[in-house]
């Protein structure tokens, strides 16, 4: 009879999907694009609307960063979770048929 372990298999597959999207999250965290010194050269001849430009837009990717990151730790924890309800699962199936069994011979 499978019972849990055939369910905490799906359990610990959608686990890995939702580790997998919390990699993919913080990929993203770390690639958000910003304005630096360095590629700030081709608004050299732009006034100061440009550097307001420049601000907001950074100001823009420092808060998807920050929310990325908090959403990708957030799916990193909920995996971890989903692995330990599966090994939870399992357990306790595996302690109800010991059980089950020393009463039922």
């Amino acid at each position: 009879m499978p019972g849990y372990e055939v369910a905490a298999g799906f359990i610990r597959k959608f686990a890995g999907t939702v580790g997998g999207s919390a990699e993919g999250v913080r990929r993203l965290k770390d690639t958000a694009p910003r304005f630096q010194g360095w590629n700030l050269a081709p608004l050299a001849g732009i006034p100061v609307v440009g550097l307001a430009f420049v601000h907001r837009f950074n100001a823009v990717s420092d808060t998807w960063a920050t929310a990325a990151g908090i959403l990708g730790d957030a799916l990193h924890r909920d995996g971890e979770t989903l692995l330990r309800a599966a090994d939870n699962y399992v357990a306790a199936q595996r302690a109800g048929t010991a059980a089950f069994r020393r009463i039922h011979p």
